[in-house]
């Protein structure tokens, strides 16, 4: 989980977008162990002892974003990866979905 320091918002907001893809590389990171762990959520980060999470359910949206933002760099490896992610999500829903039928 990304600690911030107890610094006003703007502050918290400028890092964040000065360093996206240093962000969606780890939330790709955190997100890819939710699938593989079978976890409902991550958590990301902490600020001012609130914790940001993640649900399952915006998983894909969330790599959707990391795409743009990886092409954005051409970091297409990493878009690559998060686009794999989707995928497996896509087939694990078809998968659960068949079993409730």
């Amino acid at each position: 989980m990304i600690i911030f320091p107890n610094k006003p918002a703007p502050v918290i907001k400028h890092f964040l977008d000065q360093n996206k893809p240093l962000v969606y590389k780890y939330i790709v990171k955190k997100i890819k162990h939710a699938i593989n762990n079978d976890l409902q959520s991550v958590e990301v980060f902490r600020h001012y002892n609130k914790i940001e999470s993640i649900k399952d359910i915006d998983f894909e949206k969330m790599l959707g974003h990391a795409i743009v933002e990886f092409c954005k760099i051409e970091d297409y490896e990493n878009a690559a990866v998060s686009q794999k992610l989707i995928d497996k999500l896509k087939v694990k829903k078809l998968i659960d979905d068949s079993k409730s039928n």
